[in-house]
């Protein structure tokens, strides 16, 4: 059998072969797919957010402010933006990070809590007092640090 075989061709004026096709949507063609409903659904993440302050870093006008999805703005440094990134990404509790993720979102408080403090040691420790991340068991291909 040929991959011709389960071609179908479709003629233009064949209406309901064109809506059939319409009503066949691949998941992988829907942004935002495995996210949470109405998570995202106006707001920028914010992971979109701070790779925007990282990668504007240099620039004559450097992105540096971020917002909450319930209002919140903020002013945004780039090695904030380092760490809000590192804790977005960071191996620990998949249950703990998609919380954090979901609160650090959508929720002044939370954002507001990281980026007010003053330098990057007490924004860890601020996000370890927070989120209190459960570091999983590293993967044989990761490198340990000795």
């Amino acid at each position: 059998m040929k991959a011709t075989d389960f071609i179908k061709e479709i003629d233009a004026d064949d209406q309901d072969a064109i809506d059939s096709l319409k009503k066949q949507i691949d998941p992988a063609d829907v942004d935002g797919g495995d996210l949470e409903k109405g998570f995202g659904d106006k707001h920028v993440s914010l992971i979109n957010q701070v790779h925007k302050v990282k990668d504007s870093q240099g620039n004559p006008n450097p992105v540096n402010t971020v917002t909450t999805s319930d209002g919140g703005k903020f002013k945004i440094k780039g090695w904030q933006a380092d760490l809000i990134m590192q804790m977005l990404t960071g191996n620990y509790n998949q249950r703990q990070k998609m919380e954090f993720t979901k609160d650090v979102n959508s929720k002044k408080d939370m954002l507001g809590a990281l980026l007010g403090e003053p330098g990057p040691k007490e924004m860890v420790l601020k996000f370890k007092e927070l989120v209190n991340p459960e570091m999983q068991a590293r993967s044989a291909y990761e490198s340990k640090k000795v």
